[in-house]
């Protein structure tokens, strides 16, 4: 099966996608330091992360920022947590649960 070219309504499409999804976590205004220092990389992100990644059924944002500070705290990133932090209250996610993702993971990751 041949694979159809990309179009730019479709790259549209997905930024759009993108930018209705970080508007739901609160985080419209996020990566805008990104986008004055390259704006392509911003239209990749907010494509492909955003409307490709978070875009997806199967779950919900809810779920996938739980996933996401999981997976933050078990690798131990240095930045890119506090942004994540806000986005899970913004979707209903608890300071307790939090903290329980923390003693679940740590049990795993360490």
């Amino acid at each position: 099966m041949m694979k159809r070219k990309t179009t730019r309504r479709d790259y549209d499409a997905r930024f759009e996608r993108g930018m209705r999804v970080l508007k739901k976590m609160g985080r419209e205004n996020l990566m805008l330091n990104q986008k004055a220092l390259y704006p392509d990389m911003y239209e990749m992100s907010v494509g492909h992360l955003f409307g490709d990644v978070w875009g997806r059924p199967g779950l919900s944002l809810r779920e996938r920022q739980l996933v996401t500070l999981a997976a933050n705290i078990a690798l131990a990133r240095p930045s890119g947590n506090h942004s994540h932090y806000l986005s899970s209250m913004h979707l209903g996610i608890t300071k307790r649960e939090i903290c329980e993702v923390m003693i679940q993971l740590g049990n795993y990751a360490g």
